[in-house]
């Protein structure tokens, strides 16, 4: 068949007219979504923590994630819902929440303050007496505060303002030692408490120390209360009796140097017993009058037994006296020559007077 070629042409116009429209035609491009918009929101926290929020200016559905555990989100229509832990920590702190659509996504930081904690200086030891009592020190928390104690006898409150705690009534028979604990967040402290009185002390005693030859020897000794403040010290198996004063400020006993206590019998005769102040390394004792000896009682849980450590109070200048020692006399007014001492001095670094 013929071609006929007029047509043939308008064919081939046609044919080229169409991929030209064909190939100048674009696309129509689709409508961006509406950025995420912020109508309102809780953001800025405090220590203590709580409830906030973010409200959007969308229809859409939305998503919400934390990158923090202390930072909970739960959505509600347009609404993120948000739920702060307190922080006890003392720097400030930020969570960084991821908002979304299918199509948008929003980033906000939720930033919380670090917590504001005053305690008191707890390099401190209170020494109180048997019978109940309540102490108090100043500390402030904006996220609260506990106290508490690390033995049944101690217990605590906090008010915002004052930092209360109370030990029970001390009936145990003996000294006894406990800490107040204070925790606020991740800030702890204590303060140590010891109880104890004048009946805690009074009881019979092991001196262990060396007669006039050096050999070692033990001496029973029983304290007895005579008043609030004097003691008796005896030595029942000698018959020697000296008194001594009790300080509840610190648990210690000063018996008066070169003090006079009975006698005892040397040779065919009896001699006069004195207490001195002595000093082991030298072998040196004080012979004049004025001074003390001194001892601080404490409580040995582990052996459960009561313990009375020598130590220098000052009292024989120029001189640091480390124990006791029992010098008898041929005379009342210790003259003559001593015979019969025993020297009760300190025995690796601690003279201890034990409870049986």
């Amino acid at each position: 068949m013929m071609k006929h070629p007029i047509l043939d042409r308008a064919a081939r116009i046609l044919l080229m007219t169409g991929l030209l429209l064909a190939a100048c035609t674009n696309p129509v491009p689709e409508k961006e979504a509406d950025p995420l918009l912020i109508r309102s929101s809780q953001l800025e926290f405090s220590a203590s923590g709580g409830s906030g929020h973010v409200t959007l200016e969308t229809d859409e559905a939305l998503a919400a994630e934390s990158d923090r555990e202390w930072c909970k989100t739960r959505v509600s229509g347009s609404t993120i819902q948000l739920e702060v832990a307190p922080c006890g920590d003392l720097e400030s702190r930020n969570a960084n929440l991821r908002i979304s659509t299918d199509k948008q996504t929003l980033r906000v930081t939720v930033r919380q303050a670090g917590a504001f904690i005053h305690m008191p200086d707890c390099d401190t030891t209170f020494l109180i007496g048997d019978e109940s009592v309540t102490l108090s020190l100043p500390g402030t928390s904006d996220i609260g505060m506990s106290v508490s104690g690390n033995v049944d006898w101690i217990s605590g409150t906090f008010d915002g303002e004052l930092l209360s705690f109370s030990a029970s009534e001390n009936t145990s028979g003996h000294i006894r030692e406990g800490y107040a604990i204070f925790q606020a967040g991740k800030t702890r402290d204590s303060v140590r408490i010891i109880q104890g009185g004048i009946r805690d002390v009074c009881k019979r005693y092991i001196l262990s120390g060396q007669d006039n030859s050096g050999k070692a020897t033990q001496a029973q000794v029983v304290l007895s209360e005579a008043s609030d403040r004097d003691l008796l010290l005896t030595f029942p198996d000698q018959g020697w009796t000296f008194t001594a004063t009790f300080d509840p400020a610190d648990l210690s006993i000063h018996i008066p140097n070169m003090q006079y206590g009975g006698t005892t019998p040397v040779g065919a005769g009896r001699y006069h017993v004195f207490l001195h102040q002595y000093l082991s390394e030298q072998q040196l004792f004080n012979s004049s009058a004025g001074g003390s000896i001194s001892a601080k009682f404490s409580y040995d849980a582990a052996r459960d037994r009561t313990i009375a450590a020598f130590y220098d109070d000052g009292s024989w200048p120029g001189s640091v006296p480390d124990g006791i020692i029992v010098v008898a006399y041929s005379r009342r007014d210790a003259s003559g020559a001593p015979a019969g001492l025993k020297r009760y001095p300190l025995i690796l670094g601690k003279l201890r007077a034990e409870t049986e």
